[in-house]
């Protein structure tokens, strides 16, 4: 990954190997922040099999871009099935949980409204 004030770049295949062989926290989760903006974050999360990222919310609207594996996210009394190459995006302030099918990487994109900041 490289980085400047204005630009990152990052070799999504390095991250997701990198994750895949670091210590899951004790929610079970792999997060590693890709980009850091004032109103944007970029996190690459791994997930083990069988694990569930508790239902949660963030001021910013969210994308979920599974790149392995297979999810299923929980969000206003809708289930979404999300394998390999699916995309998610939800508004602010929707409640929603992750649970991992099978080991499981995706990209978590938070993108926060100017006001919010």
């Amino acid at each position: 990954m490289s980085s400047t004030a204005e630009t990152t770049h990052v070799d999504l295949n390095q991250a997701i190997l990198s994750a895949r062989s670091e210590q899951p926290n004790p929610t079970g989760k792999v997060t590693t922040a890709l980009v850091s903006f004032a109103a944007l974050r970029v996190v690459l999360v791994a997930m083990p099999g069988g694990s569930l990222w508790e239902q949660h919310q963030t001021t910013g609207r969210v994308t979920v871009q599974v790149l392995a594996g297979h999810v299923r996210m929980n969000a206003e009394g809708v289930t979404y099935d999300l394998p390999t190459g699916h995309l998610l995006a939800l508004e602010s302030n929707i409640p929603h949980d992750v649970e991992a099918l099978i080991d499981s990487t995706f990209l978590l994109t938070v993108a926060r409204h100017p006001s919010a900041l």
